[in-house]
C-alpha cells in the first residue's frame, strides 16, 4: 500500500513538473514571438540610425528566451530531486526457521507458478502471502479472490 502511495506521489510530482514546464514553455514561446514581432517592426521601420535599436531588441528577446529555458531546466531538476527522495529502498525478506531459509522472492515465484498452472488466463495483480513456518507452508490470496497453499 505504501509503495502505491509513493508511486502515486511520484506520479503527481512528475505530472506537476510537466504542467509547470509546459506553462513555462508556452510563455517562452509567446514572449519570443512577441519579441520577434517587435524586432520585425523595428527592422521594417528602421533607417540606418535605428538599426542599433533593432539589434538591441533582438538581444533582449534572446536573453528572455534563455532565461525561460533556464527556468524550465531548474524546474525539471527540482522535480527529479523530489522523485529521488520519494523512492523506497530495495528490501529483501528472508524467513529462517529450524535451520531452513527461504526468501520472499522464492515463495512469490512458487506461488505464481502454482497459480498460473491452475488459472492460465487470469493475471495476478495483487498477492497476499501468509507464512506459517510451523506448518512448513505459505498460504496466499491472489486478487483478493483466489486462495491456495504451497509447501516451503
Amino acid at each position: 500500500m505504501e509503495e502505491k502511495k509513493t508511486k502515486t506521489r511520484m506520479d503527481e510530482i512528475k505530472e506537476d513538473a510537466k504542467k509547470k514546464a509546459s506553462v513555462i514553455k508556452k510563455e517562452t514561446v509567446k514572449r519570443a514571438k512577441a519579441a520577434k514581432k517587435e524586432v520585425e517592426k523595428f527592422a521594417e521601420n528602421a533607417s540606418e540610425g535605428t538599426a542599433e535599436l533593432a539589434k538591441s531588441a533582438k538581444k533582449g528577446a534572446v536573453k528572455l528566451a534563455e532565461s525561460a529555458s533556464e527556468s524550465t531546466v531548474e524546474l525539471a531538476k527540482t522535480a527529479k530531486k523530489a522523485a529521488v527522495r520519494m523512492r523506497k529502498p530495495v528490501t529483501k525478506v528472508y524467513l529462517q526457521y529450524e535451520g531452513k531459509e527461504i526468501s520472499q522472492e522464492e515463495v512469490s515465484q512458487k506461488v505464481l507458478e502454482q497459480f498460473r498452472s491452475m488459472y492460465e488466463d487470469i493475471a495476478a495483480k495483487k498477492m497476499d502471502l501468509y507464512m506459517k513456518p510451523e506448518e512448513n507452508a505459505a498460504y496466499y490470496v491472489i486478487n483478493g479472490e483466489y486462495t491456495g497453499k504451497i509447501d516451503l
